[in-house]
C-alpha cells in the first residue's frame, strides 16, 4: 500500500491524456514528461534501503540527475513530435506548441530546453567525473555530443521526415541515458 499515490496518479493523469490533455497547449507534452520521469522516481521509492531525498551521497543526486533528465528528453522529443505531427494534429483540432505559435518558434523552444540539458549534463559530468570517470565520458560521448548533432539537424530540418528522424535520434540519446546506469 506504500506510495498507492503514484499509482492512482498515473492512473488519472493517462486517463485525462488520452480524453483531454494531449490536444491542450503544452499540458498533453508536460502531462507525458512528468509520467516517463516518475517512473525512475517510483522504482527508488519502492526501494526501503534508498532515500531518495538523502542528498549526502552521490548515488541519490545521479538519482535525480537521471529523473531530471528524463524528463527533459522526453519534454524535448515530444514537443519535435508535434512539430513532426503538425497536419494530424491540426485536423485532430489539437492546440500544440507548434499550431498555436508556429514551427519556428516550438523549435526554438526545443533549442532552449536541449540548452538546459546541454548545460545540466556538462555540469553533471563534470561534478561526477572525480567520482566516475567512465559515466562521465560516456555520458558526453553518447548524450551530450548527439544532442549537439541533434541541434544542428533541428535547424535545418524542413519536413516531417527530417522531424521524424530527429525524434528518433532522441529515442537513441535516451537508450544510451537508460545505459549509462551499468556505469552507476
Amino acid at each position: 500500500m506504500r506510495y498507492v499515490g503514484f499509482q492512482l496518479i498515473s492512473i488519472f493523469l493517462l486517463v485525462f491524456y488520452s480524453t483531454t490533455f494531449k490536444r491542450k497547449l503544452f499540458i498533453g507534452n508536460l502531462t507525458i514528461a512528468i509520467l516517463t520521469a516518475l517512473t525512475l522516481y517510483v522504482v527508488a521509492a519502492y526501494e526501503p534501503a534508498f532515500n531518495i531525498f538523502d542528498l549526502d551521497f552521490p548515488h541519490v543526486k545521479l538519482f535525480w540527475v537521471y529523473v531530471i533528465f528524463s524528463f527533459f528528453i522526453t519534454l524535448i522529443r515530444e514537443i519535435i513530435k508535434d512539430i513532426e505531427d503538425v497536419k494530424g494534429d491540426s485536423f485532430q483540432h489539437c492546440k500544440t506548441i507548434p499550431l498555436v505559435f508556429g514551427i519556428q518558434f516550438a523549435k526554438n523552444f526545443v533549442y532552449f530546453l536541449l540548452l538546459i540539458v546541454s548545460f545540466f549534463l556538462v555540469f553533471t559530468s563534470i561534478y561526477f567525473f572525480s567520482f566516475n570517470v567512465i559515466l562521465s565520458l560516456f555520458l558526453f560521448l553518447t548524450v551530450l555530443v548527439p544532442l549537439i548533432l541533434i541541434s544542428i539537424k533541428l535547424y535545418h530540418a524542413k519536413n516531417s521526415k527530417e522531424f521524424h528522424q530527429i525524434s528518433t535520434y532522441i529515442k537513441w540519446v535516451t537508450l544510451f541515458g537508460i545505459v549509462s546506469m551499468i556505469f552507476i
